[in-house]
């Protein structure tokens, strides 16, 4: 079986970049300039770093969770002693290299002197890396801590009122299916849910999202909700992430941890939007691709792809494949011809994306492509005699990895190039610009 790992993404970046970052989240993401502008802080030069790895997640959502009774940053106990922890290595190893410095002064040996400095040297540089990289959890802490506890202090009700959004199931994988269509169109920008105006063309035409991509009204009562309580203070990009989040959970699929601080389009691209969504008819290559564009490597491909295990496909989205198509199941086809003729008049009639169980989130979709009754021809390449094949099975296999690497991409996949600081703004509606 693969090994996995929750960050697993660190062996590309260099110990320069990370001794970099790691100073950047020491000196800044502690200091008070945080603690003023809660919507400002993903402008800081690490977080694209700390976005695109996935890292600095788990201890924002713990706080969110646990703490939201009180205001201000709390250490628990874990924290009191990673502190105690870090304070006695550091003498540890500085104790170390003054009593080795010391040795070489000392020795009437050259040969033992010269690796002696050595060993002193390599302390120098690793004492100051290990001392920056065990501030890691401290700074998470700090950092997470003071951005969930400002938004308790500006919008106390935000995240209890999104939560609550989706009263219905049929809501539910309507809003995680939009919001998912959302973090992959236009980036995290809450461009998809414009209206139309005179001046732009909005997306939710697009060929991809026409009549496929749902629940608008459900986000719209969600931030008249949060409005209600708080002004201008949570962005129609950070509701509809948190509230895909939520309808995830709520249907049954894992959790993850979603960092505040988007802000919302003054625009729309329907051009981006027909070609930035990966189509229904793309073979492996082509999807692979369209993913890596993205940043997305061929693993959180193939767990994205999962979201598709809620959901519905138009027609004409899949018509080419029941009736073209080797690598389908006859009876699948059969019956999906019965409500997608070859007539152009049933188009938008749809079907469910996993007809196993289409109001759970689960694994099932993968099942479903070893039966070779994936719905879009785009699905079943997936499990089709690739090098893909055996992370599909893995994933009928071991349903925790599955949520675990879809974690981890959707986390990836959602602060694509994030608009922040004073950039776009904090709709009042999120059909409209102010």
């Amino acid at each position: 079986m693969r090994s996995r790992s929750v960050v697993g993404r660190e062996a590309s970046v260099t110990p320069t970049t990370r001794r970099a970052i790691a100073l950047n989240l020491a000196l800044d993401a502690c200091d008070e300039p945080l603690q003023e502008d809660a919507y400002g802080y993903l402008n800081k030069p690490y977080k694209r770093y700390v976005n695109d790895r996935g890292i600095l997640i788990n201890l924002a959502r713990r706080h969110e969770r646990n703490n939201s009774k009180h205001v201000g940053i709390k250490f628990s106990l874990i924290d009191f002693f990673g502190v105690i922890f870090i304070v006695l290595q550091v003498f540890f190893v500085c104790g170390l290299k003054i009593e080795l410095n010391g040795l070489s002064t000392r020795s009437s040996s050259r040969e033992l002197e010269i690796p002696l400095r050595i060993l002193c040297n390599f302390l120098d540089i690793n004492t100051e890396l290990g001392v920056l990289l065990n501030l890691f959890p401290l700074c998470w802490f700090c950092f997470s801590s003071a951005v969930h506890n400002l938004l308790r202090q500006s919008c106390p009700l935000a995240l209890q009122i999104i939560k609550n959004g989706p009263s219905e199931k049929r809501n539910a994988w309507e809003l995680r299916y939009s919001a998912f269509i959302f973090m992959t169109v236009s980036v995290c920008d809450g461009s998809i849910l414009l209206d139309d105006t005179p001046t732009f063309t909005g997306e939710k035409t697009a060929l991809p999202n026409k009549n496929s991509v749902r629940g608008f009204d459900v986000i719209n009562t969600i931030k008249a909700n949060v409005e209600s309580a708080c002004k201008q203070v949570v962005s129609c990009a950070d509701i509809v992430t948190v509230a895909a989040r939520d309808s995830v959970v709520a249907l049954g699929g894992p959790d993850w941890d979603v960092l505040l601080g988007r802000r919302d389009s003054l625009t729309a691209n329907l051009s981006q939007a027909n070609t930035d969504l990966p189509g229904p008819q793309l073979n492996l290559s082509a999807l692979i691709s369209a993913f890596s564009k993205k940043g997305l490597n061929v693993q959180d491909m193939v767990a994205l792809s999962g979201a598709h295990t809620i959901g519905k496909a138009r027609c004409i989205t899949f018509r080419s494949r029941i009736y073209n198509d080797t690598n389908i199941n006859a009876s699948f086809a059969s019956s999906l011809r019965a409500n997608c003729s070859t007539s152009s008049s049933n188009d938008s009639n749809l079907a469910p994306l996993d007809t196993v169980s289409p109001t759970n989130f689960d694994n099932s979709y993968y099942n479903n492509l070893l039966n070779e009754k994936g719905l879009l021809h785009s699905d079943q390449q997936l499990y089709n005699g690739n090098f893909t094949d055996s992370q599909v099975i893995d994933y009928v296999d071991n349903p925790a990895n599955f949520f675990i690497d879809f974690t981890n991409a959707i986390i990836i996949m959602g602060n694509i190039s994030p608009l922040t600081g004073t950039a776009g703004e904090i709709r009042l509606n999120c059909s409209k610009i102010n």
